[in-house]
């Protein structure tokens, strides 16, 4: 027993010795990260391990480290490790959070950060990344009232206002999308993300000539975004400068040619400028994209109707009535192109049809015409 005590008094300093080191390798690695130094951060915990095995602090900056860069399944051992060892530590369910976040494991992210609030309710990082993932889950109203806490604790935080405008972006209140964008940018001028976000919204609030000067900020730096040439054909549409309209829409079309809503707009240009067939070309390819599409047979009745070419007009509502059976508005237009190709039999069917699916517009066409 008297030697047993002797080696334990012995080894004492050796211990202290040994985690002194380790939380200064700690320390190095902290100042690493800052540094965004994350592989020479890593090399720090490593040494601070060496030392001291068992050290929870040391496994969950590494998690850190490497969750920066991108090696979320080392940094998941990591953060079990350290769950492991400490379970009370509070920050280990943050990284497991955030780690989940970046994996795209949303809801199982949103319960750490639920954990973390429930221990600190200011968690300003909990709040703010439960947001971005109530975001990946589309629960905007949810993300923007974590959002909103984000702001209370911090009002300097930029990227709380920029994700609570996209959020209201989502649920169409562009005013105070508009409010946090602006906001956002004071804070942050170097986010040019805010510039076609900030022109979407804008372009709601009918502030085209606005939405078309973010737009083309962004598009300045960032010239291989379709979104974008799509946002900003929009405005150039909408104040009628159709040939800038239809640049726009080529330059996304050729960026991401397998965007059948591209196609969809720039037939929308071609109509505005009569060229009808570049018009009805594009519903084609539109078509062949997205073949079940009932709208974009629409247009091509619409426009078939407008150059009076009745046939083809038919042929495209009688493919909306196979994807729409049940829609009283379908049978009514087919109503009107078989009168005005002699059908009249015909026409009679088609409005009693659509009577009997709720239309009081055709079921009164039908006493006046087909009775």
């Amino acid at each position: 027993m008297k030697h047993f005590i002797l080696i334990a008094i012995l080894l004492a300093p050796v211990l202290l010795f040994a985690q002194t080191a380790a939380e200064e390798s700690l320390e190095r690695a902290k100042s690493q990260i800052d540094s965004d130094n994350y592989e020479a951060a890593i090399e720090e915990v490593n040494k601070a391990l060496e030392l001291y095995p068992d050290y929870p602090e040391a496994f969950l900056t590494r998690a850190a480290a490497l969750i920066s860069l991108g090696n979320y399944s080392a940094a998941s051992k990591d953060i079990d490790k350290v769950i492991q060892l400490d379970p009370d530590l509070t920050s280990a369910y943050f990284y497991r959070g955030l780690n989940g976040y970046f994996t795209k494991k949303f809801e199982k992210a949103i319960i750490d950060f639920n954990l973390c609030i429930e221990e600190d309710p200011n968690d300003e990082g909990a709040y703010y990344y439960r947001a971005l993932s109530k975001i990946q889950l589309h629960d905007y109203r949810a993300a923007s009232y974590d959002l909103h806490k984000v702001i209370n604790l911090n009002p300097e935080h930029s990227g709380a206002y920029f994700f609570r405008g996209i959020c209201f972006n989502k649920m169409n209140n562009f005013q105070m999308a508009l409010f946090d964008f602006n906001s956002a940018l004071k804070l942050d001028s170097s986010n040019y993300e805010i510039y076609p976000n900030r022109g979407v919204s804008k372009l709601n609030l009918n502030d085209f000539k606005g939405a078309i000067v973010d737009l083309t900020i962004f598009i300045e730096k960032f010239p291989q975004d379709p979104e974008a040439y799509e946002s900003r054909s929009i405005g150039w549409y909408q104040t009628k400068n159709y040939n800038a309209a239809l640049a726009d829409m080529n330059k996304a079309i050729a960026l991401d040619a397998r965007n059948d809503e591209y196609y969809l707009k720039r037939s929308q240009i071609y109509d505005k400028m009569k060229n009808y067939s570049a018009s009805l070309a594009d519903l084609d390819r539109a078509l062949a994209l997205s073949p079940n599409n009932e709208g974009y047979y629409s247009e091509k009745a619409r426009i078939n109707l407008d150059l009076g070419n009745n046939k083809e007009a038919l042929t495209a509502i009688n493919k909306m009535i196979e994807l729409n059976p049940n829609s009283p508005d379908n049978y009514m237009n087919r109503a009107s192109v078989k009168l005005r190709l002699g059908d009249k039999n015909g026409s009679c069917i088609d409005l009693s049809q659509s009577g009997k699916l709720g239309s009081e517009e055709a079921s009164k066409y039908y006493n006046v015409y087909c009775k």
